[in-house]
């Protein structure tokens, strides 16, 4: 006889469960795994998402190193006394650096790009060192410069703030002329508060 089966009142009944529990259970166990799944899933999201968002604000600062690399070959090249771009300097450059401008735009954009109105960037320095943004960006710029010839020194910076909370990142590039009259830029890149 089988042992699955048992004798009630002569009819021969499974001793097994019957069907409806054993869904019951399944059904339960079904339910706790949609749980830890959705758990699992949502300490996961929680992990990556915080990540991706520095990534994305870390890929933002390319533009601020990349930008601040370009305008110090331009401001070697004027410096050199060669022309940077198509409109010639109205004097001889030769060891003379662009005068000082201001910070541009006059507002740090904060937590988008921006794209600015075409005269935003038509100064005398940004027209002599050939630097503007024709597209949107996330940094405003500004050039100090000083002296002259054995003298001369400069700062490019880049000024932002990536996350919008208004705490500025700054990138500074400087340089300064040295006994041969050659641009040096000893200090590299200076940056701080890269991801605000």
């Amino acid at each position: 006889m089988d042992p699955r089966l048992r004798s009630q009142n002569g009819c021969m009944v499974s001793a097994m469960t019957p069907a409806s529990s054993t869904r019951r259970s399944r059904k339960g166990a079904t339910l706790l795994q949609l749980c830890l799944g959705i758990s699992v899933g949502m300490v996961l999201i929680g992990a990556i998402v915080p990540a991706l968002q520095r990534r994305a604000r870390a890929g933002r600062t390319a533009e601020a190193v990349d930008r601040l690399a370009l305008l110090y070959q331009h401001t070697q090249t004027y410096w050199a006394g060669q022309q940077v771009g198509p409109v010639a300097p109205a004097r001889s450059t030769l060891h003379n650096l662009p005068a000082s401008t201001p910070l541009t735009p006059a507002i740090v954009p904060a937590g988008h790009a921006v794209t600015d109105p075409p005269e935003t960037w038509t100064s005398p320095t940004w027209n002599a060192l050939e630097f503007r943004f024709e597209d949107s960006h996330y940094y405003a710029y500004q050039f100090d410069s000083q002296g002259e010839r054995t003298t001369a020194a400069f700062t490019a910076r880049a000024c932002g703030d990536l996350d919008g909370n208004g705490i500025a990142s700054t990138f500074e590039r400087a340089g300064r002329a040295n006994g041969r009259l050659e641009l040096e830029s000893p200090d590299g890149l200076w940056i701080s508060h890269a991801m605000e």
